[in-house]
């Protein structure tokens, strides 16, 4: 039999499919593939064409494969392990180790999964890209967890998605912004924090708001600073706008960037927006104070801690509203120092609040995977950062909040101002 010619586009689409489609049923509510030649332009005679696709955040990832008819394990190990994978070095992971540890004391003490207490399996991500991929690999083979937490990078994010699509493993992503963690269409992955372009929107919206124009952005050489300077591009171009003047850095050298640029007298830009690691990034904006810069300084949610607030003037799109301050997030820090001997970070409390909403899933839920996704994606949880919730692929939907640094506090800054807050 003659093998029919290869059509690109068709065969990348089949690729999709075979990659990320899950077996069992077929979707229910896809129409069945057509080999009808393609709709031609309505007329009188035709009616309206039937566009030839589906978009993804209509469609939504949902998983259709089998598993859910699985029982418990009988009986009951005597563990319920679940995963974290994350940097075994910086404050970032840290912040992500102390929160596991401390949801998962908590809930032990609650009695645990129907008298059995969790265990905390961790794996470190640190290392040459691809680090994060065996490692979770073993936390879903060799430890057998439920489920796991990281995804500090979307780097890693996406790394982890690699093994969550191939052996059905939930993930909940705590601290990485890229949208594109979304885009990848994993129905076992769920991301807590305001993606990337959320970030960008806000904050070149509020620069233009206050007539300062576009910011000068400085981005890191890293991947998470590339995909944020796409955003702000696209974001530039959907209000009719260039893109933004931008120079990368060298996370080995960020301060050599600052040498090219006029900084002081009437060319300086009006804002400038930096866009990298934590601490790198950080540099970089203190460095600008220490060579005159007057303008209004910026940050994504990166900056959104301790360290940031010490940079007076600092504007950062947060990923919930610093300035306030709840009953419940006040007991949350007291119980954090009490057990660590420090307050808790922004990044803390999202991991905190991303293990709540997985312990809620496997009460649910129970001991089984694919029935634990099916929790997350259904998930509306009140929690300390406020209320969370997926998307139909499993992202954010939280907008991100205004804030600035005031003397060793953070005041938040109302979007329907005009005039540009003191710098």
């Amino acid at each position: 039999m003659r093998k029919p010619a290869f059509n690109p586009s068709t065969g990348l689409t089949l690729l999709g499919v075979l990659l990320f489609a899950s077996p069992g049923a077929a979707v229910p509510d896809l129409p069945p593939v057509s080999h009808a030649p393609t709709p031609t332009p309505p007329d009188a005679a035709t009616g309206p064409a039937q566009q030839p696709y589906r978009h993804f955040a209509d469609a939504g990832a949902g998983f259709w494969g089998p598993g859910r008819e699985e029982p418990e394990p009988d009986p009951l190990p005597p563990t319920i392990k679940l995963g974290l994978f994350a940097p075994a070095r910086g404050g970032d992971g840290r912040s992500a180790q102390q929160a596991a540890e401390l949801a998962l004391a908590e809930a032990n003490r609650a009695g645990g999964y129907r008298g059995r207490p969790f265990e905390l399996c961790f794996r470190p991500d640190d290392g040459p890209w691809g680090a994060a991929t065996p490692r979770l690999v073993e936390l879903a083979n060799q430890e057998g967890v439920w489920a796991a937490v990281g995804g500090l990078t979307g780097e890693t994010a996406h790394l982890a998605e690699l093994v969550a699509a191939k052996l059905w493993l939930p993930v909940v992503v705590t601290w990485a912004p890229d949208r594109t963690i979304d885009y990848a269409n994993v129905p076992w992955v769920f991301r807590v924090a305001p993606d990337d372009g959320q970030q960008a929107e806000l904050l070149l919206d509020r620069t233009l708001a206050w007539g300062l124009g576009l910011p000068l952005v400085l981005a890191a050489e890293h991947r998470d600073a590339g995909v944020a300077l796409d955003r702000l591009t696209e974001a530039a171009r959907r209000r009719g706008l260039p893109p933004p003047v931008s120079r990368r850095y060298s996370p080995a050298a960020p301060l050599a960037v600052l040498d090219e640029l006029v900084l002081t007298g009437a060319a300086a830009p009006g804002a400038v927006l930096v866009w990298g690691p934590a601490r790198d990034a950080g540099r970089v904006l203190d460095a600008l104070a220490r060579r005159g810069y007057a303008g209004l300084r910026l940050a994504p949610a990166t900056q959104a801690s301790g360290a940031g607030l010490m940079r007076e003037g600092l504007v950062v799109a947060a990923p919930y509203d610093l300035a306030m301050s709840t009953p419940a997030q006040d007991d949350f820090a007291r119980r954090y120092h009490a057990r660590f001997g420090s307050l808790p970070e922004p990044e803390a409390v999202l991991a905190y609040d991303a293990w709540q909403v997985l312990l809620a899933a496997i009460g649910e839920a129970g001991l089984n995977r694919a029935r634990i996704r099916d929790a997350l994606a259904a998930t509306r949880h009140r929690g300390l950062s406020g209320t969370l919730q997926f998307s139909s692929l499993g992202g954010s939907p939280t907008p991100p909040v205004l804030v600035q640094a005031r003397a060793g506090r953070w005041q938040r800054l109302p979007t329907e101002r005009t005039a540009a807050p003191t710098r």
